[in-house]
């Protein structure tokens, strides 16, 4: 079965002080958080798995997420 390609996440700084200050916010609630620091990470270059297993959340999820953001972001 062939390996997918994650779609690649580009974040200009702006986007990157924003996710950071949701994932960081005392009054931001517990799965925003999570999506933010799945968007970081990704953004890094950190694999799928690898996020899952630090954040504690399926690697589906991840994949979920992370392809959610990058079609949102496609279509602005």
């Amino acid at each position: 079965m062939p390996k997918l390609q994650a779609k690649e996440i580009k974040l200009n700084e702006h986007e990157k002080t924003i996710l950071n200050q949701m994932k960081k916010g005392t009054h931001t609630e517990q799965h925003l958080k999570k999506r933010s620091e799945i968007i970081l990470r990704a953004s890094a270059g950190e694999s799928r798995r690898s996020i899952s297993r630090s954040i504690k959340m399926e690697k589906g999820s991840v994949r979920e997420w992370r392809n959610r953001y990058a079609s949102a972001n496609e279509e602005l």
